[in-house]
């Protein structure tokens, strides 16, 4: 049995479910789609005897979960690199994932044996290059200004809160905080610009700010 281990971002506490099209959500759905429905499951900590899939480090799970697991995979829920694939804080897992080969030149190089890195790609990146998502003239307008899609960080304490949580672990480090001010540097007679913020975005393209 596969079992995804969501991290606290993506799991809605009061339902005991993910968050609908949340960030785990459009993580796993892309590989999700592809399985049987009876050779997965889905939670927030991991299952014992499982291939259990974490969407986040150990730190975040029960302790010891690596007892839990027969099989331990680190997903990281994110495609920039932060240093969490590094070796010294997945070493607990017997496999790395890793979305592309930068990455993965990266952790063999930060100490992990090279057949323990398996490098997949982004699969959440996989509706727009199936074209499931597509600019219907909503987003863009089609004039000649520089576009930019603005998508900082959200502001910590995951997607239950919509406007962030300037109390949680790690909220200090974004411009979200300090969005209004990054757009007002933007001309709009020279910019058009899109706010999509992290975690927030879904599987439909971001509305356009006004600015």
């Amino acid at each position: 049995m596969i079992h995804f281990a969501s991290n606290s971002t993506g799991w809605n506490m009061a339902t005991n479910s993910l968050v609908p099209g949340g960030q785990v959500d459009l993580l796993i759905t892309p590989i999700t789609t592809h399985l049987p429905t009876d050779t997965y499951t889905v939670g927030r900590q991991p299952r014992p005897d499982a291939i259990n899939v974490y969407l986040s480090n150990r730190d975040r799970y029960l302790p010891a979960s690596w007892r839990l697991d027969r099989i331990g995979i680190s997903y990281a829920h994110g495609i920039a690199s932060k240093g969490y694939r590094r070796w010294q804080t997945t070493s607990s897992f017997d496999f790395v994932t890793c979305p592309g080969p930068a990455h993965t030149r990266e952790v063999i190089a930060s100490g992990a044996p090279p057949d323990r890195v398996i490098e997949i790609g982004y699969p959440k990146l996989d509706p727009l290059f199936r074209g499931d998502i597509v600019d219907d003239g909503s987003v863009w307008a089609p004039d000649d200004r520089i576009r930019v899609l603005y998508a900082p960080t959200h502001g910590g304490g995951s997607e239950a809160y919509a406007h962030g949580n300037r109390d949680a672990p790690g909220a200090k480090a974004t411009s979200w905080w300090d969005r209004q001010h990054v757009l007002g540097l933007l001309d709009p007679a020279t910019f058009q610009v899109v706010l999509a913020p992290v975690s927030y975005t879904r599987l439909t393209l971001p509305t356009k700010l006004q600015v």
